[in-house]
């Protein structure tokens, strides 16, 4: 995976003060989430990478995985290989960087508000999160309200 030469730029820009990008070619965005999530990791903080699909969330762990893990520092993971509130997945929040559908980091968090002691929680704080397919997600959580 090689970087066009624009690629960079937009990768420096989204970390800061939350910012949304649109790339117009699909292919494009891959390599560019894969910047802010480097960089992000190195804090040694919980990051999570999300989208609104089981199969790209897969896919993003196959294609991204060998560039995050040729830095021997990092662990990845993806919590939607995992069952709910399964030991598992628990680690798959505590790898450097977390792959997952929004709709399983959001039962997550409503299943961990509901616990009886906090050891039983799988999440960890959050510290940031790249969204792909944002207008997707948006459009979900429009319908089902």
């Amino acid at each position: 995976m090689v970087h066009y030469d624009v690629q960079p730029i937009g990768g420096t820009v989204l970390p800061w003060k939350e910012r949304f990008q649109k790339w117009q070619f699909k292919k494009v965005k891959t390599p560019v989430s894969t910047l802010p999530v480097y960089l992000n990791a190195l804090a040694g903080e919980a990051r999570t990478y999300r989208n609104c699909d089981t199969t790209i969330s897969q896919k993003g762990i196959v294609r991204n995985g060998p560039l995050f893990e040729w830095f021997p520092v990092f662990k990845i993971d993806c919590i939607d290989k995992h069952q709910p509130n399964s030991e598992e997945r628990r680690q798959a929040y505590l790898a450097d960087i977390t792959y997952g559908t929004n709709n399983e980091f959001g039962f997550d968090y409503l299943r961990d508000n509901m616990v009886h002691h906090p050891s039983e929680m799988v999440q960890r704080k959050h510290h940031y999160a790249m969204v792909d397919e944002v207008d997707s997600v948006l459009i979900d959580d429009a319908r089902t309200h």
